[in-house]
């Protein structure tokens, strides 16, 4: 029989310690914007145009056009365009970035993660013009893409980078180094995205028997933990209704129906547990707590008891669901790795003293 250490000899794989890694994001990134197709666009045209203030002058552009057949795109005399968004008469569809002299034209369909399903014909259709380039810039290398060469961004972000690296006359300023790999810092994380994807996935595929196997013994874990807690919770003799779910315990308070304690574990870390007190269904009550001093002496004391009081919205609740008070535990300790003491002695002080006073509020 494999012994524990061999069946899940598969956990030292390089590519779940990449996840365990904190990974520090750019701002589009927390702006969630990063991967959106339209802030990608815009990004690419700003870069393309050698008049903006990048300072990199037509890097992007020559870049492009290596990548292209040879006499695809002859850069002349005439000061190049271009556009964004521009709309397709007869299809109702916008084109995602063009290039033009007004003699020759260069359309990009650009796709960050999805696949590609517009009409690239009715593109070439909409300019008259004798010499039009059509390219599908996506992730992976496109087929099937009707005469419109298929190049990837990692494709261009590398010759972008190449000829950034030989070049002699570009000088940037601080802010325009930085706007500048930002840029690439968010085409590098696309590229990524999508190689960790395919990993992924293999792994899974290869893996899949012993990672069901971890989920549940998760799951068992997981329900030792909550039966533990939920002893303790019993003995104090609490006048509670328990709801048992995967991760957590609830109870509301037939004394007191405005008020309803969690228990519940991190998904992410089985030894943190998070207790906290909710208001629920009681908008006027919700509103007293946040913005009036009506609580005020309630408030010191559950504070003088080591939990701590809650005043901010619940974007889930709204306005009838909000936190009032919670305290984090740690149910890891040097002697033990499920240790309760300290949960165990807060029930029976502070927990009990708190929820006793917040019934006299929520039952006025």
């Amino acid at each position: 029989m494999m012994g524990i250490q061999q069946q899940f000899s598969f956990l030292s794989n390089p590519l779940i310690s990449s996840f365990q890694k904190e990974k520090e994001p750019n701002l589009l990134e927390i702006a969630r914007v990063s991967h959106k197709e339209l802030t990608v666009s815009n990004l690419y045209a700003y870069f393309l145009n050698k008049s903006e203030s990048h300072g990199l002058g037509s890097l992007f552009l020559d870049s492009l056009i290596e990548l292209l057949p040879t006499n695809s795109f002859v850069i002349g005399d005439e000061p190049i365009r271009i556009e964004r968004e521009v709309y397709t008469f007869g299809t109702g569809k916008f084109i995602d970035v063009v290039i033009t002299d007004g003699n020759q034209v260069i359309v990009i369909e650009n796709k960050v993660y999805a696949t590609l399903y517009n009409d690239l014909e009715a593109y070439k259709s909409h300019f008259k013009v004798k010499n039009l380039v059509g390219i599908v810039l996506s992730s992976r290398k496109e087929q099937n893409t009707g005469g419109f060469e298929a190049i990837t961004h990692k494709e261009w972000l590398t010759k972008i980078l190449y000829n950034y690296k030989i070049s002699t006359d570009i000088s940037l300023s601080p802010r325009q180094e930085y706007n500048f790999y930002t840029f690439v810092e968010i085409l590098r994380n696309m590229n990524n995205t999508i190689d960790d994807l395919d990993n992924t996935l293999a792994f899974f595929k290869t893996n899949a028997e012993q990672i069901l196997a971890l989920q549940k013994m998760k799951s068992s874990f997981a329900k030792v933990i909550l039966e533990q807690i939920s002893l303790l919770v019993q003995n104090i003799g609490f006048v509670a209704i328990e709801n048992k779910k995967d991760l957590s315990l609830e109870y509301t308070f037939s004394d007191a129906p405005s008020l309803i304690l969690y228990i519940y574990l991190e998904d992410s870390d089985l030894s943190l547990l998070k207790v906290a007190l909710w208001i629920r269904n009681n908008p006027d009550l919700v509103y007293s707590w946040r913005n009036t001093d009506r609580f005020k002496n309630e408030k010191i004391e559950i504070c003088n008891l080591g939990l701590l009081v809650v005043n901010e919205a619940n974007p889930l609740g709204g306005n009838s669901w909000t936190p009032i008070v919670r305290k984090h535990y740690s149910l890891k300790s040097i002697e033990n790795l499920l240790d309760l003491t300290e949960l165990q002695n807060d029930l029976k002080s502070a927990w009990e003293k708190a929820i006793n006073t917040l019934k006299t509020i929520t039952n006025p």
